[in-house]
């Protein structure tokens, strides 16, 4: 392993993590969850309704979930702007990183 993979596989680690706490303060917050779906259907033809949770035994989950992420990261940022919440939000890069 070369020295450079190091601090890509800590990063890449470090916006699952986060991806992960965004996904688990939407899915138990009934109040975060209805606002989302809410900003979700001012969007035309949109059918997400929420954040997808990362399941271990699934093997594409991870993927899943940061591509949701990405789709819907307008909506979720303004949502958390408006909820009170310990999460915090993507930055511009992590965003770039996401699929």
């Amino acid at each position: 392993m070369d020295n450079d993979e190091v601090p890509v596989r800590t990063s890449a680690m470090s916006l699952i993590k986060q991806c992960k706490k965004i996904t688990r303060f939407f899915n138990t917050s009934t109040k975060a969850m209805a606002q989302l779906r809410k900003e979700l259907e001012k969007r035309p033809n949109c059918n997400i309704q929420n954040v997808i949770q990362e399941v271990s035994t699934r093997w594409n989950s991870t993927f899943l979930m940061l591509e949701r992420i990405s789709a819907i990261i307008d909506e979720i940022n303004i949502v958390l702007l408006r909820v009170k919440h310990n999460v915090e939000f993507l930055n511009r890069d992590e965003i770039a990183a996401l699929p």
